[in-house]
């Protein structure tokens, strides 16, 4: 039996009804990821369990019993270093936004996200005070470094809590 190879036109033809074939396939698939390692991204975890997890530039929350992980919706490009308050109620997290790094929050219950920073400085590395009503974060707004701030979450007012030279982070 003599073979002839196949024409040009023929593996033309093939291979693009191989790619509809894994087109159709690929938009009807779900994907699951299980993440058993990683580097680059943090955790927190709420006084009732649950996670918060940054990775691939969005906050996730997971369950305290687990289960599948969903994306805070509105969450800005690069959102990294999410904090839960300590009643489990909010967190605190800092994205990209007008090329500065900026503080904002989520609020659970609400499912709704607001800026908390004024968009002209860097302010990194959000934490939470004890009592719940304040943010402790870095931030370059005097021009000498960054300095330690703390921000009032109900009234917004900010203030510099320690003015050494040099970075304070």
């Amino acid at each position: 039996m003599d073979r002839h190879p196949p024409s040009a036109l023929t593996t033309g033809l093939l291979r693009l009804r191989l790619a509809i074939v894994f087109l159709l396939c690929a938009a009807s698939a779900e994907a699951q990821v299980t993440l058993t390692k990683g580097t680059n991204f943090s955790v927190d975890i709420a006084q009732d369990g649950q996670l918060a997890i940054d990775l691939l530039g969005k906050i996730w929350l997971i369950p305290d019993n687990g289960g599948v992980a969903q994306a805070i919706s509105d969450t800005p490009p690069a959102a990294r270093r999410p904090r839960w308050s300590p009643d489990s109620k909010t967190i605190i997290f800092q994205a990209r936004a007008s090329d500065q790094e900026q503080l904002w929050l989520y609020r659970v219950d609400e499912n709704a996200t607001t800026n908390i920073s004024n968009g002209k400085f860097y302010d990194y590395h959000p934490a939470w005070h004890p009592d719940g009503d304040r943010i402790v974060y870095a931030s370059d707004r005097r021009d000498s470094g960054f300095d330690l701030w703390e921000l009032d979450v109900a009234t917004e007012l900010t203030w510099r809590i320690s003015d050494l030279p040099g970075d304070e982070t």
